[in-house]
């Protein structure tokens, strides 16, 4: 069965986005960002982060106009079926969006069901979570008494 991934760039740092598809022996990254530009991490920037895929020997797909979240898409169907002959094919592609967690992208909620429709199975990449709260000692004892 062919495999696509999934992975939302959140606000890691281009190197950090490359080693994680690297990890994962991703060969091709399919941008599905409608709006492929961001003030807050314009290492993304759909121009700037081509590049560095291409230096890092990754291809750069933009298909956002095709599979975006955003706007209205066309060719969806053939551009589905195109992942799924990359990965026939021998690529390991990776549709990336901005979101870190699926459940909170179309990733997950529109594309994954279309691709598994016609035979493929979608695999997210997912960031290590690291609580806001992680830096706080647990509590050993509880010091206040019982009121009761």
């Amino acid at each position: 069965m062919p495999t696509i991934l999934t992975i939302g760039h959140s606000n890691k740092t281009s190197h950090e986005l490359i080693e994680k598809l690297k990890e994962n022996k991703v060969s091709i990254l399919v941008d599905v960002r409608s709006k492929p530009y961001s003030k807050y991490n314009p290492q993304f920037n759909r121009e700037l982060f081509s590049q560095v895929c291409r230096n890092k020997g990754i291809k750069y797909l933009y298909r956002g106009r095709n599979l975006g979240g955003l706007l209205e898409n066309t060719y969806y169907d053939e551009a589905i079926a195109e992942l799924k002959k990359m990965a026939e094919g021998g690529e390991v592609p990776c549709v990336m969006c901005s979101e870190a967690k699926p459940e909170d992208c179309h990733r997950q909620s529109k594309l994954q069901p279309s691709l598994e429709s016609i035979g493929c199975e979608v695999s997210h990449i997912l960031w290590k979570q690291v609580s806001a709260f992680s830096n706080i000692p647990a509590r050993v004892e509880n010091k206040q008494k019982s009121l009761f």
